[in-house]
């Protein structure tokens, strides 16, 4: 597995921070402490550090057939 902090300097000097995981893009940030801050916090487990949860706040059929 392999974890990196990649830094773009775009034409016109703007600089954009992002995290790889094995070559796949998983966060991003124009300021660079605090990517790095997220990089170190996601070193010790990055598969589930940058998982997305989701969870089904309220689910309901509804039924809109005439009768």
């Amino acid at each position: 597995m392999k974890l990196e902090i990649v830094k773009e300097t775009k034409w016109n000097g703007d600089i954009w921070y992002s995290i790889k995981l094995d070559g796949v893009y998983v966060a991003g940030s124009s300021n660079e402490k605090e990517l790095l801050k997220v990089y170190d916090d996601a070193k010790s487990s990055p598969k589930t550090f940058f998982e997305t949860k989701k969870e089904v706040l309220k689910s309901e059929e509804i039924d809109l057939s005439l009768k």
